[in-house]
């Protein structure tokens, strides 16, 4: 076996079950340095997601999770180039948000920060930011500070793609290669730019999920109306102190607790199988399959039809005003965006015909 091969094998011994080695971080410094901003043709991977670590997940005895308590429940936290990067602000206020509200969880729980390619120009990348000599030179700064900043945090890994894969594969990358699920048996999904601001107590949804392993698999926390009909077993579930969970048909990719044996028998197959079916974020197949089997599908949505509890900080800038900006200033036409797009900014106040008459006087394309 080649020195090279020894080392990647050794690392994903070390990486599935859960632990760090100086091999990572020797090989994130050896892959930052050796990329050049100038070589537009070349993949920065701070962390490559591997085939050969999928094995720890099958090869494991330990089927108590009690034994590391820390690790029972991990956070991933998906991202993508947007405007404000290379800089960390919007990363840094999620993770201080779930630190500070998901109340119960160990302050040494897993992190895993994933970061999907950048679009290229036929990738449906009307609103989001496209491959471009610059994007590329910002995309690598971003990395660079984000290994800085927790490339030697022990219980901190990042995930880089290297391509545009979209969320449903990442996810299912990550949970193959990263996570043993002997031990980690929940995950908490995490938008880049949706910050928890009110507490949620973690350990009751530990103790709801483990009640009912049966059917509570999914807890949102994204208010909604629209609530499951008809099941027989588990609508409504009062936990105390004022905590309802009630079973919904909004399945959402925004923040969310997850069951991970749920999500790799019942919604990874759906959306990210080997046999071609693939879908770039979960949402898109899952939303229809809850509304026809909410009993199966369905998600619980935390104190249900009380409030949200996190903030959109729209890292993307693809809402209200932040968007509207980028129309002034000529990054996106107005005429690129679709029906939904076009009708969501006047739904947060933009006035869309002044917005286009300034469009006009500067002698933009529509």
């Amino acid at each position: 076996m080649s020195s090279r091969g020894f080392l990647l094998l050794v690392r994903s011994i070390f990486f599935c079950c859960g632990f760090y080695s100086i091999f990572f971080h020797l090989q994130i410094s050896h892959e930052i340095e050796a990329y050049s901003t100038t070589d537009t043709s070349r993949s920065l991977q701070v962390d490559p997601l591997p085939t050969s670590a999928t094995a720890c997940n099958t090869q494991s005895t330990d089927n108590d999770s009690s034994i590391y308590p820390s690790q029972e429940t991990a956070v991933i936290i998906s991202t993508h180039l947007v405007p404000s990067h290379p800089s960390l602000d919007l990363l840094q206020q999620v993770i201080q948000g779930y630190r500070e509200n998901l109340i119960g969880l160990p302050k040494d729980a897993p992190l895993i920060i994933t970061v999907d390619g950048i679009k290229t120009e036929g990738q449906n990348a009307r609103i989001d930011m496209v491959e471009t000599t610059e994007s590329k030179k910002i995309y690598h700064e971003y990395l660079q500070n984000l290994h800085k900043e927790f490339g030697l945090v022990e219980n901190v890994r990042i995930v880089v793609t290297g391509m545009n894969i979209g969320l449903s594969k990442m996810l299912k990358q990550v949970i193959d290669a990263y996570i043993n699920v002997n031990i980690t048996k929940y995950m908490y999904l995490l938008q880049h730019d949706l910050k928890f601001t009110r507490p949620v107590n973690h350990t009751a949804i530990i103790e709801l999920a483990k009640a009912f392993p049966d059917h509570v698999n999914i807890v949102n926390f994204k208010r909604n109306k629209r609530f499951c009909k008809n099941i027989t077993n588990g609508d409504i579930i009062e936990k105390g102190s004022g905590i309802q969970f009630r079973k919904t048909t909004r399945w959402s990719d925004q923040n969310q607790f997850a069951r991970i044996s749920h999500f790799v028998k019942d919604v990874l197959p759906e959306v990210a199988s080997d046999n071609g079916a693939s879908m770039p974020f979960p949402e898109m197949r899952m939303m229809r399959l809850a509304e026809q089997n909410c009993e199966k599908y369905g998600v619980y949505e935390y104190n249900a039809g009380f409030h949200g509890m996190y903030q959109h900080l729209d890292g993307s800038e693809r809402l209200g005003e932040n968007l509207a900006k980028r129309i002034r200033e000529g990054e996106i036409q107005f005429s690129t965006l679709n029906d939904y797009t076009k009708a969501h900014l006047k739904k947060m106040g933009v006035n869309v015909t002044q917005l286009l008459e300034e469009v006009r006087a500067k002698g933009l394309q529509m």
